[in-house]
């Protein structure tokens, strides 16, 4: 249901920056680290210079081996 929930967060607003992050922590979750590094590449594209959301992001999935 979660990921539901996310895509349609992402749908209303897709430069949505918690719910980007959050979705890619779910994917970490779920062992699907790879979907999850897509959605550190959309908040790459999305924080030019950084921003919390994308070093959580980056930091899930370090931990998770990558």
């Amino acid at each position: 249901d979660a990921i539901a929930y996310y895509n349609e967060a992402l749908t209303l607003d897709p430069n949505h920056l918690g719910a980007t992050e959050y979705l890619g922590e779910l994917y970490i979750q779920l062992g699907q680290v790879d979907r999850a590094e897509r959605q550190l590449a959309r908040l790459d594209e999305l924080c030019a210079y950084g921003c919390e959301q994308r070093e959580e992001l980056a930091r899930w999935i370090e931990s998770a081996g990558r």
